[in-house]
């Protein structure tokens, strides 16, 4: 399958979670410091995630709402969430118990695909009546759910509404795998509702 090309902001993202990944799995660091770091990261990333979302739509940081707000802590406390296991698996799989750096930065992957779907569900909120297609990218295979989905057009509200978006893990792809995303267009809306295989 071909790679999809990570923006620059996703790149430092990844750079980041290897970084802090790599100095648990080769025992220069410990669990604290992996979890500092990667809490520090995702916390950092998702914000300028959502910011971008925000931006996209015309609206500053400083113009988000409350619920804007407390959608974006609950995204980022949901994913927080996840590291202490994924610390202990790295522990699991560490450098002195043969464990492969390789399948620990495949794995990171799935962390760094969320940076677009916390940028689109920002988009769902900012870009309230503002018409967003779902666009697959062509680099990436995609699900059942994804292809039914192509091309859709909704406001962002009834996006957010029906609670469908790209990179979500309730897609047959489960997400981390997906390259779609939303794009702000002009073309009439898609008659019926946003339907997946949820």
């Amino acid at each position: 399958m071909p790679v999809q090309q990570l923006s620059r902001r996703e790149r430092d993202y990844q750079g980041s979670l290897r970084s802090a990944s790599r100095g648990l799995w080769s025992g220069e660091e410990g669990v604290y410091f992996f979890l500092e770091n990667a809490t520090r990261s995702i916390e950092h990333n998702f914000t300028l995630a959502w910011h971008e979302g925000l931006s996209d739509c015309g609206i500053s940081p400083s113009d988000q709402t409350p619920e804007e707000q407390a959608r974006l802590r609950l995204e980022i406390n949901n994913e927080i969430g996840y590291l202490y296991q994924f610390a202990v698996d790295i522990n699991n799989n560490n450098k002195l118990l043969g464990g492969k750096l390789h399948a620990i930065y495949t794995r990171i992957q799935m962390w760094v695909n969320k940076y677009g779907m916390i940028r689109d569900l920002a988009r769902t909120y900012a870009c309230t009546d503002e018409k967003l297609e779902w666009v697959m990218h062509p680099l990436k295979e995609h699900c059942r759910d994804c292809l039914r989905l192509n091309g859709k057009i909704y406001r962002a509200s009834t996006w957010r509404n029906n609670n469908i978006y790209p990179r979500m893990h309730s897609l047959e792809c489960g997400g981390y795998r997906c390259g779609c995303e939303f794009r702000p267009t002009s073309l009439p809306v898609s008659l019926g509702r946003p339907i997946g295989g949820f």
